[in-house]
């Protein structure tokens, strides 16, 4: 499911907002060919925002879904009928705004997002022109409950979609970054391994579990993952105290090759900065005892 949306594909979706409407009413309201409406009711159809019906005389009936985030795009369009929406919501926006939910910082944000810096900065001149998106502290935040509403639902129906395959224990998303524990043999090909199961291949001593851990980001593209981030991942994941001990013990004796400075802009950038706090800090309390002995 791809994360943007395009201008006509808005444009789509508020018309669709007033009712159901015929696919070739639709073509001569938003005065374009029949092809390539076809082609934007495709692309809406694979994100689960529209739903389209055959019809053998009238032609194909055109309907919103009434999935969360086809019916929370709605709310937000009849809040702000006349806002234009697709001047702003469209192109990279999405993905601007899913990684800018939680509060971030500029050089946070420019790390999160597919975009290059120069079409981040365009990006978000039009959301903050828009009066959707807001700086405070240095921090760029949704200011819209609407909009913020409509952006979780969005990434959560991507989410949905991606898994909904899998047989799986565990889902946590935190802005575009999401982690799963799954017993599938078979995952999509963006996944990565990671977690105590990656850790586990490079060296820490842990008994295997039927579920394995993975890491996907909303864009589909598959990252390399790192010691500092599978490291952080097996945090957030962690149901058990035992783990920290085990993810102590692998540090300390892998020190060479965790950089510090990187485990706490993956701990800030994962949002688990108070775990590994305590991780660091069992770290010292092994290395006093060891001291001791």
């Amino acid at each position: 499911m791809e994360l943007n949306l395009s201008k006509h594909e808005i444009m789509v979706l508020k018309q669709l907002c007033s009712g159901d409407q015929l696919a070739i009413n639709l073509s001569k309201t938003l005065n374009i060919n029949k092809s390539f409406l076809s082609r934007i009711i495709k692309k809406l159809e694979g994100k689960d925002l529209v739903i389209a019906e055959k019809r053998t005389k009238e032609g194909r009936l055109i309907k919103l879904s009434g999935l969360n985030h086809a019916q929370s795009f709605k709310r937000l369009f009849e809040s702000k009928p006349n806002a234009k929406i697709e001047e702003w919501l469209s192109g990279s926006a999405m993905d601007v705004l899913i990684s800018s939910s939680g509060h971030e910082f500029f050089d946070m944000l420019a790390s999160e997002v597919s975009c290059s810096k120069p079409t981040l900065y365009k990006v978000l001149k039009k959301l903050y022109g828009a009066g959707v998106v807001g700086r405070e502290n240095k921090k760029i935040f949704i200011t819209d409950n609407t909009l913020l509403e409509f952006v979780s639902n969005y990434a959560d129906a991507i989410v949905q979609k991606t898994t909904k395959k899998l047989a799986f224990s565990t889902i946590i998303r935190i802005r575009k970054h999401i982690l799963i524990t799954t017993n599938s043999s078979s995952v999509p090909e963006f996944f990565s391994l990671t977690g105590i199961n990656w850790l586990m291949q490079h060296g820490l001593e842990a008994n295997p579990s039927e579920y394995k851990a993975y890491y996907f980001n909303l864009d589909g593209i598959k990252r390399r993952i790192d010691y500092e981030e599978a490291i952080a991942h097996a945090l957030i994941l962690a149901k058990e105290s035992q783990d920290t001990p085990l993810l102590a013990s692998f540090i300390m004796k892998n020190r060479k090759l965790i950089r510090s400075y990187w485990l706490n802009f993956v701990a800030r950038k994962f949002s688990v900065e108070a775990k590994m706090n305590e991780l660091l800090a069992a770290i010292g309390y092994y290395e006093k005892l060891r001291d001791l002995e």
